[in-house]
């Protein structure tokens, strides 16, 4: 048995070291090798060859038997096993290991390939592959640049892979650890150096697990391409994709097509996500679908900030739970706050208190406070659904105090409903004691009734008007139907007082002035009574004027019937027919299409995989 060390610098050249009878094997070595118009042939035995660059040694070769074939200038050395390589890092301390049957090395391309049971194993970190073919490109001067196929099992390739390479391309390639492959092959391109890998691939980068149908790292990018059934794999999200591009300096990444990101609190369906696993930010150029406990979002882009767990979204929002539906242009949310904005055309419909809602922005918070502002309309529906209530105003509030809802409006507010309408510069309505005040310029119209005042008190029993009390400069307009006279009341204040609905009694006190317009028994206009007192009465059937009575310090002076008598208006007056608030022409509703139940592709086999459907 003779062992020989050698030191060569590369390209490697063989040296003979001694001679014995050929085996089966080697005579067909040989012949081969003859037949392809071989200069030289040289065969060692029990051969340990040191490989330098830059003074350095980085490899080691041991084999029992070593065929070196010169042929028209090209080298190549054929190593019988078992063959061991050993691998040293700058320091030239052994770093990898590598086992094999067979061995050749090709030494103008400085290339080396390893058949039959090939093992390596990673000296620093215990990991081992096993493969029935390894294929190293060294002159690519990156590890990476390995071609493997027929895999038996990849367990991980924590690469530096072999051999050492630059420290560039070792800081590069121990971020990306490779647990699984069928296949890897090495490559150098337009890009730079890279390694392709296919079949059931698994990479570790840092925390994330990356597992994808094929992969091509390009490692002067920095940057991994994957390709069909991808699945990344954090502690704070899951995230599928059919392609895929990671930048591992950074830690952003770009996926496409059927993408899903599932986190703690959201899953999160689009066709287009860019993410950043450090800030945890993921983008959405592309139509997205949201879901949480809480109900769904669909819109045309968006971002979602996973840490704050806040986002935005653009173009056709959409929300829907158990009990709301939302649609505007654009929304701001944050979870944790319970915190969202709506931002032009704005819709909102609220089922569980029979609610509607348009504007130009809105807002709700975790309180219960929901606020619309800009051309802002409500629309709120009876029990029954068979009577509705409008309203308009520049600003609508809805804030809710335990189980009593109070709605608040500014900005020339105007209510209509088929019993009465209002305007006035504000209102509140509390709906617990079903109470509604109009501040600031009050108008109420009841068929054919105008009552104003500074301050407007409207009382609803089971719905229905029950009462109203005006103060502050109050007056009260009644419309004759048959002779279109206007009956008028003043006083410190009015009350109107109603009936299951309908008008009954209107009462002025105190310091109360009357102007009564009379008819003849033909019904026709027959001048007109002034009065004063101390309190007034005036009764009414099917909402008529038929009875008046004033009571304590009366007087008062009858007018004949005159032209002056037909334009008598007391002090105060106002009759303002014109600015009674329309019946509405458009209901509020929504102008997108419903949310569609099915989500926006088929699955991938991860996911269902993943969720076990």
């Amino acid at each position: 048995m003779h062992t020989h060390s050698l030191r060569i610098i590369i390209p490697l050249t063989a040296l003979l070291i001694s001679c014995t009878e050929l085996s089966e094997f080697d005579s067909q070595l040989v012949s081969e090798a003859l037949s392809d118009s071989v200069f030289s042939v040289t065969e060692s035995w029990d051969v340990r060859t040191h490989l330098f660059e830059d003074g350095r040694r980085i490899i080691t070769l041991e084999s029992p038997y070593t065929a070196s074939y010169e042929k028209q200038g090209r080298n190549e050395s054929h190593m019988k096993g078992p063959v061991t390589i050993t691998a040293y890092d700058s320091l030239g301390t052994p770093i990898t290991l590598v086992y094999a049957d067979n061995s050749i090395y090709h030494s103008r391309e400085t290339e080396f390939e390893f058949e039959g049971d090939v093992v390596v194993i990673n000296l620093e970190t215990e990991n081992t592959l096993r493969t029935e073919y390894l294929k190293w490109f060294y002159h690519t001067r990156h590890p990476i640049s390995i071609m493997i196929r027929s895999a038996k099992s990849c367990a991980v390739l924590a690469l530096m892979f072999f051999l050492n390479g630059t420290p560039e391309s070792g800081l590069s390639q121990s971020r990306v650890q490779i647990l699984q492959a069928d296949q890897l092959e090495g490559f150098s391109g337009d890009l730079g150096p890279g390694r392709k890998l296919a079949g059931n691939v698994q990479l570790r980068i840092q925390d994330s697990m990356i597992e994808a149908d094929s992969v091509f790292q390009y490692l002067d990018l920095d940057e991994i391409r994957a390709f069909g059934n991808i699945q990344v794999t954090t502690p704070r999200e899951t995230i599928w994709s059919d392609r895929a591009i990671y930048n591992y300096l950074i830690d952003d990444s770009n996926f496409e097509s059927r993408v899903i990101i599932v986190t703690e609190n959201v899953t999160i369906f689009s066709t287009q996500a860019y993410y950043s696993f450090n800030s945890e930010i993921a983008q959405f150029p592309a139509k997205l679908r949201l879901e949480d406990d809480r109900g769904i979002l669909i819109a045309d882009s968006g971002i979602y900030f996973s840490q704050q767990d806040s986002s935005v979204f653009r173009g056709n929002v959409q929300f829907a739970d158990s009990t709301q539906y939302v649609e505007a242009d654009s929304m701001f949310s944050n979870r944790v706050s319970e915190y969202y904005e709506l931002h032009g055309r704005v819709f909102m419909l609220d089922t569980e208190n029979r609610t509607r809602l348009t504007g130009n922005y809105a807002e709700r918070d975790s309180l219960g406070r929901r606020l619309i502002e800009g051309d802002a309309r409500l629309l709120r529906m009876n029990e029954e659904a068979t009577d509705s209530t409008f309203m308009w105003a520049n600003l609508i509030q809805v804030t809710e105090h335990d189980t009593t809802f109070i709605t608040q409006a500014s900005g020339d507010v105007m209510i209509w409903s088929p019993e009465y309408s209002t305007r006035s510069d504000s209102s509140s309505y509390i709906d617990s004691t079903e109470d509604f005040y109009l501040i600031g310029n009050g108008n109420i119209w009841y068929q054919d009734i105008q009552l104003t005042g500074q301050h407007i008190l409207i009382r609803f029993l089971d719905e229905a008007l029950d009462r109203i009390d005006a103060t502050n400069e109050p007056f009260a307009v009644f419309q004759d139907t048959l002779t279109g006279r206007l009956n008028q009341l003043r006083g410190d204040s009015i009350a109107v007082f109603f009936n299951e609905g309908d008008l009954n009694l209107i009462t002025g006190r105190p310091d109360a002035r009357i102007f009564y317009h009379m008819k003849n028994q033909d019904e026709e206009p027959d001048g007109g009574i002034e009065l004063t007192a101390e309190s007034a009465f005036m009764y009414f059937e099917d909402g008529e004027l038929v009875d008046f009575k004033a009571y304590v310090n009366i007087d008062g002076i009858v007018h004949p019937e005159s032209q002056d008598v037909l334009g008598k208006h007391l002090e105060g007056f106002v009759w303002t027919p014109e600015r009674r608030p329309p019946v509405p022409v458009t209901m509020l509703i929504q102008r997108l299409e419903p949310i569609p139940d099915d989500r926006p592709f088929d699955y991938p086999r991860r996911y269902l995989l993943h969720t076990g459907e």
